[in-house]
């Protein structure tokens, strides 16, 4: 069974044993896809059949457009120039192919996870529970841009033994093995610069949505949040006090700040012009 049913129907599962329960509840949905290996059902690689076929640089000017069209980015920002991409016209017939099926296979696996968080809120909606509910989605880095061809770290004989088929009808397939490169990562993360890997916004900015009770609709914020914030919100929205520390470790999520504020409309920023934020690569 494909892993993003399978963990939704957890979850939906437990929604279910607990339906009669009327404390608060929280639930933590992490989904593996779309993480290479690149792999989704057949019947749901064959819905994007021949999407991609006009590369990376059309896919991005195609997605620029619309995020200015639903005001997600200013209307003159420019997209950066791609970074260690070769030209899409000067590739291969067959490297084209191979690297269109790649991102059909992507588009699959976002189609798959789309679908099965639906059948997560339609659950929440049937058991009268939806309106009670907030609900985060976000996505932990930048796009990953390696194009994996084999696990890391296997090789020689061990790698044989995996018997990895990445023929081109078979890309996606559960003995197949691939990431989809450099180029379709950009045109995922345009218009911020790179991927996954860099300290740049094409690496370390994600979106992130909030629905719920406590949240105004219909906006686009730009303030910076960070992941250390969502358990000071989701506890302040709860109305319980943030711990200082749990079985005598401190809890980091301290130096977080609530977004309930934000999320309700009545602040415009969480963090501070000074409040100081560092990344670091590969230590």
């Amino acid at each position: 069974r494909y892993s993003s049913d399978v963990f939704a129907d957890k979850l939906i599962a437990y929604l279910k044993e607990g339906e009669r329960d009327a404390r608060p509840f929280f639930a933590y949905l992490a989904f593996t896809a779309p993480h290479w290996p690149l792999q989704a059902p057949a019947e749901t690689i064959a819905k994007y059949k021949g999407r991609y076929d006009a590369g990376p640089a059309a896919l991005r000017a195609e997605r620029l457009t619309r995020l200015k069209q639903l005001g997600l980015s200013p209307p003159d920002v420019q997209a950066h120039d791609f970074v260690g991409v070769d030209d899409w016209e000067r590739l291969s017939s067959a490297e084209r192919a191979a690297s269109a099926r790649k991102m059909e296979v992507y588009a699959a696996m976002i189609d798959r996870l789309d679908h099965n968080v639906g059948r997560v809120v339609e659950t929440l909606r049937a058991q009268g529970r939806l309106d009670d509910t907030v609900i985060v989605f976000l996505a932990d880095n930048g796009a990953e841009a390696t194009p994996f061809i084999a696990p890391m770290r296997v090789e020689g004989e061990k790698l044989a033994a995996l018997k990895i088929n990445n023929s081109l009808d078979n890309i996606g397939a559960a003995d197949s093995y691939v990431g989809y490169g450099p180029g379709w990562a950009q045109a995922a993360t345009s218009p911020s610069r790179l991927q996954k890997g860099y300290p740049t916004q094409g690496g370390i900015r994600t979106p992130a949505i909030a629905a719920g009770p406590g949240v105004a609709p219909g906006r686009t914020v730009d303030a910076f949040l960070h992941v250390k914030d969502i358990s000071p919100t989701l506890l302040d929205i709860a109305g319980v006090p943030q711990p200082a520390q749990w079985k005598g470790r401190p809890v980091l999520a301290q130096q977080g700040r609530s977004w309930a504020r934000l999320l309700a409309g009545a602040a415009t920023a969480v963090h501070g012009a000074d409040d100081a934020f560092g990344w670091e690569l590969f230590y």
